[in-house]
């Protein structure tokens, strides 16, 4: 704290005048008079208050003006927080005796997730340090009022909050007391939606919620009970029936015990019992496992399995069919034990990330003092090949999973399509977990422009004054992950039949390479050859002669060494790619020797690099920035080949206008163009590599005019 002033005495009062004070991050000008009726002040405040208040953060802009009977506050406030509160932007103004201040706000913000805007009107007491709040807004695009006033005392001791709101056409009433380390909650949910209240964890669901929670603390701990109802309930997207559940949870100080049944109209009927140990406290407020004991749990499960998977809340991965399963667990950090077995029948597994499916999924696994056992596991792909996998728990913290894929696809996407075969094992001992295995991979397509990223320039960008900015969640840091991640060591090799197209590479290639690092850092090691293939640019095809890829850990710190050529009439020009995938060298030579910025202008596009126009220029340099990796946005290039064309370019003609021209190779030695002046008149031209340095060339005008020429290329020492 800090303060400067004129200080000024007379009639019996202290006064500080041209007063510039701080407190903390938060500014405050103006004056203040001390006097025996009291204390008088008119101040503009501006700042931050984080750490002026516990729990508060935020900043705080506006006018207060005090006097010993009144006070007046016209205030804003933006990007609080306040516990769970988060507080975009809020208007406030005050105005009144301390006794009854009258008090209207206007916020808007998000309640831990869900966004919130409520507007109204508050009585405050500052004597009692009480204060009264009615009013109405919406929590995730549901309407909500106050059905009495929200109600809110406070002192050195003691806070308390009674809530009684609707939501929607429910009514959620709340109160909660603390007193030093001791508290008092609890909450009653009169067939509210569910919708609004799932979006303050961040969860999409509809349906309807009845019950109750209470919770008690005595300072050695948490205590409660909880007894909650959901009907129709859907918690996914991908889930097809509506679910009931009942849950009904007792919590003591060290143990958690809870009951829940689900049902739904496609047949699911499951039942859970758990007692687990846990760990509380009420300061800060946290319910947690006990990772040093053990808990025990029984359940039975029967119906369709998507029913059950839709509540796992994988939105990525998708799981049908018949579920039929029961048994008691005792589970623990890194142990899980029981009796029992679940199975599932004519099941169809999905996984959109790689685009694996299998279909005919029959699967059982029991549960015994070892842990989890695999006694039979089969599936087929839809477009052929099988997949086995046997194994389970050795005791119990070890053990390992042993998976056979034959001949299936285990990535089917629009930019990746595989076909493999091999052996994979997982193999676990606490906490930590490996895979190892060879995969050797009989077929592999891999479409480069499929990449919804390729060829589209990142910009870094600051947005201002975004509409609906304000109702976006505050940035908040993000917490370090659990390092869990399962270690690689896995063998992949295909002798060839890899073939990459898309961005003018279409190249088949040969793997020898492991796959290792972990599972959230994964690394690659070994070697990438080309068998066959081209490198085009601008529809110009270079054959490569042989290419090389290199990896020794971060997959773009790969070393290329890639060399293509390309023969014409006039001459034969290479291009050579050495380097690193993040920043590769580019260098080009002809034969007969040509100036290095010559080569490329005279392949494609058969003149100097002076006479380009101003589009084949842009054509060119989008063409080495392709060869780079820094392509941006080529629109000739993308025009290309949105109208299927292999060459397409805008040239001036003979007689200086402009000539629009594509076409496409009908063979790998005859191409076909179609042009068209810009007067309109059309011309078609029709090149025969007869050999690679002699090309015979005819063109046709619609005047009639038929030209035939011939252009050779003869090397002699």
């Amino acid at each position: 704290i800090g303060a400067r002033s004129d200080v000024a005495i007379g009639g019996g009062a202290l006064a500080l005048n041209s007063l510039d004070a701080q407190w903390g991050a938060l500014a405050a000008q103006g004056s203040a008079q001390f006097a025996s009726r009291g204390v008088s002040a008119q101040l503009n405040i501006n700042g931050a208050v984080d750490g002026l208040v516990p729990g508060l953060t935020g900043r705080l802009a506006g006018d207060f003006s005090l006097t010993p009977e009144t006070i007046l506050v016209d205030a804003h406030i933006a990007d609080a927080r306040a516990g769970e509160l988060r507080v975009r932007a809020a208007t406030l103004h005050a105005q009144g005796p301390l006794e009854a201040i009258a008090t209207t706000f206007d916020l808007r913000g998000r309640l831990r997730q869900a966004p919130l805007t409520f507007a109204g009107t508050a009585t405050v007491n500052l004597h009692e340090q009480a204060v009264r709040v009615e009013g109405r807004g919406a929590l995730a695009d549901e309407p909500i009022y106050s059905r009495a006033p929200i109600l809110i005392d406070w002192s050195e001791r003691r806070t308390h909050a009674a809530v009684n709101v609707a939501v929607g056409d429910g009514v959620v009433h709340a109160n909660w007391e603390e007193r030093g380390r001791a508290l008092t909650g609890s909450a009653q949910i009169e067939d509210a939606p569910l919708a609004p209240l799932a979006a303050i964890w961040g969860e999409r669901a509809t349906g309807r919620i009845d019950g109750r929670i209470s919770l008690t603390s005595s300072g050695r701990g948490l205590s409660g009970n909880a007894d909650v109802r959901l009907d129709d309930a859907r918690v996914s997207g991908r889930q097809r029936n509506p679910l009931d559940m009942h849950i009904v949870g007792n919590l003591a100080q060290n143990r958690l015990t809870s009951t829940v049944d689900a049902t739904s109209t496609g047949g699911l009927v499951a039942h859970f019992e758990a007692n687990a140990p846990v760990e509380t406290s009420a300061a800060p407020l946290r319910i947690a496992l006990a990772h040093e004991r053990r808990g025990h749990a029984s359940w039975s499960v029967h119906g369709p399995a998507e029913s059950l998977w839709a509540v796992a809340r994988l939105p990525d991965q998708s799981l049908s069919g018949a579920l039929n399963g029961e048994g008691t667990i005792e589970f623990g950090a890194g142990y899980l034990s029981g009796d029992g077995q679940i199975e599932i029948v004519d099941g169809r597994f999905e996984d959109k990330l790689t685009g694996i499916r299998l279909v005919d999924l029959n699967a059982r696994m029991a549960l015994d003092q070892r842990g989890v056992t695999i006694e039979t596991f089969t599936a087929s792909g839809p477009r052929g090949g099988r997949l086995t996998a046997t194994g389970g728990s050795v005791n119990d913290r070890q053990g390992s999973i042993t998976v056979n894929v034959d001949g299936m696809r285990v990535a089917d996407r629009p930019d990746a399509r595989a076909v493999a075969s091999g052996e994979l094992t997982l193999a676990w001992n606490g906490l930590t977990s490996s895979l190892t295995g060879d995969l050797n991979i009989a077929e592999a397509n891999i479409d480069i422009a499929s990449n919804p990223q390729a060829g589209i320039p990142t910009l870094d960008v600051i947005e201002i004054n975004r509409p609906g900015e304000e109702d976006e969640p505050l940035d908040e840091d993000q917490t370090a992950r659990r390092n869990g991640a399962t270690t690689l060591n896995v063998n992949i090799n295909a002798p060839g039949r890899i073939f990459t197209r898309g961005r003018g590479v279409d190249a088949e290639w040969s793997l020898d390479m492991r796959l290792g690092g972990t599972s959230a850092h994964p690394l690659v090691f070994g070697t990438a050859r080309a068998q066959r293939g081209t490198l085009a640019l601008s529809g110009q095809p270079f054959e490569i002669e042989d290419a090389v890829i290199e990896f020794n850990g971060d997959p773009l710190d790969a070393r290329v060494n890639l060399t293509a050529v390309r023969d014409t009439a006039d001459l034969t020009a290479r291009i050579r790619l050495i380097g690193t995938a993040r920043d590769p060298e580019i260098t080009f030579s002809s034969d007969p020797a040509l100036p290095e910025d010559e080569i490329l202008p005279q392949v494609l596009f058969g003149r100097s690099v002076e006479d380009l126009s101003a589009l084949e220029a842009a054509q060119l340099a989008a063409s080495l920035a392709a060869l780079s990796g820094r392509a941006s946005l080529d629109l000739v290039d993308a025009a290309r080949a949105a109208a299927g064309l292999d060459r397409f370019n805008v040239r001036q003609d003979e007689n200086g206008g402009f000539l629009v021209a594509g076409g496409v190779y009908l063979t790998r030695d005859v191409y076909v163009e179609v042009a068209r002046t810009g007067l309109g008149q059309a011309q078609t031209r029709m090149e025969w590599t007869i050999r690679p340095r002699l090309v015979l060339i005819t063109s046709f005008l619609t005047n009639g005019d038929q030209r035939v020429s011939l252009r050779w290329r003869r090397e002699t020492d």
